[in-house]
């Protein structure tokens, strides 16, 4: 239909093992996921979309929200090998359309994760979703403690001038910091008048720290870094009864770093070094179709 191919899901995966909406997805003719992402055959890249609007959530928030969405809530699923300009999406896209509650239903998950290699690294969090046949609103968080460690040896004999040179580098990496990732959304659609949403959604790295110490035969270096990361996002959407849609969409993003780097040279020398940047972003988009 207008080069979109509609799916009842719940039809599509009837006497399959499918527990989520995500999962559904999956079965759909010509997607499936690779390294945590779905994609769609003949198509670089693929969209997941809700409700037939950009969903201000990151991959992986999305992909958490419909792991916790039970199939029978979504109405049906659209795949557009090239979705129309309403959709504000370039490329191909995946539409999710939920169900309308006709009655007040709340659902949610927990989660907590722990890997250890050399170092600790957990993560804990949870979605929450209410709808009620006006309303429907969603909460999504998660924060993560890593640290990291990567470390290489390095050996290579050169000759010059028919010499040999033997030349080795070892080298120890570390970075360490938290990571929050939030999303608050709430709708307000009675029937046949409309439809205004509000989203918020957030993701900032305090104080991520970096370390790197480096022996050599020629030279030995400390390099020091430390980052705050933050971004914000907050989209306003407005449909009426007659088919206008107004949206806002504002984002800010802030990332202050900063460097030291000390090498010692084998001639005795040595040099330090600091250095200050970052990157700041503010930006205001209007549409209206």
């Amino acid at each position: 239909e207008q080069g979109r191919l509609d799916y009842d899901l719940g039809r599509l995966t009837e006497g399959q093992a499918v527990n989520n909406a995500y999962e559904a997805l999956t079965r759909l003719p010509g997607v499936m996921e690779q390294e945590g992402a779905l994609t769609l055959a003949g198509a670089s890249s693929v969209t997941v979309i809700l409700n037939g609007r950009p969903s201000t959530m990151t991959p992986e928030q999305l992909a958490t929200l419909l792991r916790s969405t039970p199939v029978d809530r979504v109405e049906k699923a659209e795949v557009m090998f090239s979705a129309p300009p309403q959709y504000h999406v370039r490329g191909a896209a995946i539409n999710v359309v939920l169900r309308r509650s006709h009655e007040t239903a709340f659902s949610g998950e927990l989660h907590a994760n722990y890997t250890n290699r050399y170092y600790d690294t957990y993560d804990a969090g949870g979605n929450f979703v209410l709808s009620s046949p006006k309303w429907s609103a969603d909460v999504t968080y998660s924060a993560a403690r890593s640290k990291e460690l990567t470390s290489y040896d390095l050996r290579s004999l050169h000759t010059f001038e028919g010499r040999q040179y033997d030349i080795r580098q070892d080298e120890w990496m570390t970075a360490e910091g938290w990571s929050h990732q939030l999303r608050a959304a709430a709708e307000y659609a009675p029937k046949q008048r409309g439809r205004v949403s509000a989203a918020y959604t957030a993701s900032f790295s305090p104080n991520t720290d970096g370390l790197s110490r480096s022996t050599g035969s020629y030279v030995s270096s400390l390099s020091q870094k430390s980052s705050d990361r933050s971004l914000h996002n907050l989209a306003l959407r407005y449909t009426s009864a007659f088919g206008l849609d107004l949206g806002l969409d504002y984002t800010h993003y802030d990332n202050p770093e900063q460097s030291r780097l000390e090498n010692s040279y084998a001639d005795g020398s040595a040099t330090a070094f600091d250095v200050g940047s970052g990157q700041r972003i503010d930006r205001l988009n209007l549409t209206a179709d």
